[in-house]
């Protein structure tokens, strides 16, 4: 009799809690009117997809006008003896601007970088340089996204 008791109370327990994504709510439903960029263009591209993917609802509670800047910087970390590099860091710096309807803004800045070792062949090389700055893009934006919701209210 116990046991089916405590397969109740777990069965109960287990049902009652609600999975949702991170950038899911009912309540923040939010519009991007304008948005700027400046810098990097395919790093801006990027974060602006990543964003008005989420960003364009048809019946928005806040419209925010944002503005990025974004700059990318790659340097040699560790060479060899030779003086070959050997390491490099890639570095995606965004720095950003949000205007609600209301004229408040906030702002933020926001440095994500990778260490990486080099390869002999310079095609994969560029191929996995590129796969790393898109991912740090996609982590920018997501931090924006997040920005976005937290808004001032």
């Amino acid at each position: 009799m116990k046991i089916k008791y405590y397969i109740i109370v777990l069965f109960i327990f287990f049902s009652s809690c609600e999975y949702k994504p991170v950038f899911y709510s009912e309540n923040i439903k939010f519009s991007i009117v304008k948005f700027e960029t400046d810098g990097n263009q395919k790093i801006n591209k990027n974060i602006k997809k990543n964003i008005i993917k989420l960003g364009n609802h048809p019946n928005p509670n806040k419209r925010f006008k944002i503005k990025i800047k974004s700059n990318k910087s790659k340097k040699v970390t560790s060479k060899d003896s030779s003086g070959d590099p050997q390491s490099y860091k890639l570095s995606v710096i965004v720095n950003f601007q949000i205007e609600d309807e209301n004229g408040e803004i906030e702002l933020g800045e926001i440095n994500k970088n990778r260490e990486y070792v080099t390869n002999e062949n310079k095609f994969d090389l560029k191929n996995y340089e590129q796969t790393i700055e898109d991912n740090l893009t996609i982590q920018i934006a997501n931090e924006i996204i997040l920005s976005l919701y937290s808004f001032k209210k």
